[in-house]
């Protein structure tokens, strides 16, 4: 009899562990799965925030080329105009202008684009801090009990299928707050052009 109850304690001894191990089985599947969503949606998160950075350059140099003709349209005004003085005003004023845009629109241009990298590596660090956390657990828990590893499958489980959604919404804020940025470069550049025409009225007598 007590040989029987001794086969009997280690058989269900032996499943017990048999269970805990399919259960990690299950764990490290589905942190598989995490991981896939992981890379594959950062991967279309770094692209997106590749392309914003495309869109604040091309809005950087468009603006610039819009702000240069805006000046020199200035700077015809004088043309007629044979006097010394005029001359090196209407120059003065382009080069000016023309600093203050570059100046301003390359310096903002740079403050996104570092915002840009900034909030994409943030977002990669999140991400893989939360393939990390789900890692660890599931060794603290393969020293615990099974209920402690079908928690930590449900939480994994759940963590992919919100990878989408998460990494989707910031890259929509991230997207907003650019178009601000941008309109921030649109309106440095009108400010330094709406300045040389300010200037150019100093000048009456040398405006045609």
């Amino acid at each position: 009899m007590y040989k029987n109850f001794l086969f009997f304690a280690l058989g269900a001894l032996f499943l017990g562990h048999a269970c805990k191990s399919d259960l990690i089985d299950d764990a490290e599947e589905a942190l598989n799965l995490l991981r896939k969503a992981t890379i594959d949606n950062l991967n279309g998160g770094f692209l997106e925030h590749t392309k914003l950075s495309i869109e604040v350059d091309t809005a950087a140099i468009e603006t610039k080329a819009a702000a240069q003709k805006q000046i020199e349209e200035i700077g015809k005004l004088f043309e007629r105009v044979g006097s010394t003085k005029c001359r090196t005003a209407s120059k003065l004023i382009e080069t000016v202008t023309s600093d203050a845009v570059d100046t301003c629109v390359d310096n903002q241009a740079d403050e996104t684009i570092t915002f840009i990298y900034t909030k994409s590596s943030g977002l990669t660090d999140s991400c893989l801090k939360t393939i990390f956390d789900q890692e660890k657990e599931i060794v603290i828990c393969g020293q615990a009990d099974e209920d402690c590893l079908n928690g930590v499958i449900a939480t994994i489980q759940e963590k992919a299928d919100a990878v989408p959604g998460l990494i989707n919404d910031e890259i929509e804020t991230d997207r907003a707050a650019v178009e601000e940025q941008i309109g921030l470069i649109t309106a440095c550049a009108d400010a330094a052009v709406g300045k040389a025409k300010e200037l150019a009225s100093t000048y009456k007598a040398c405006i045609v």
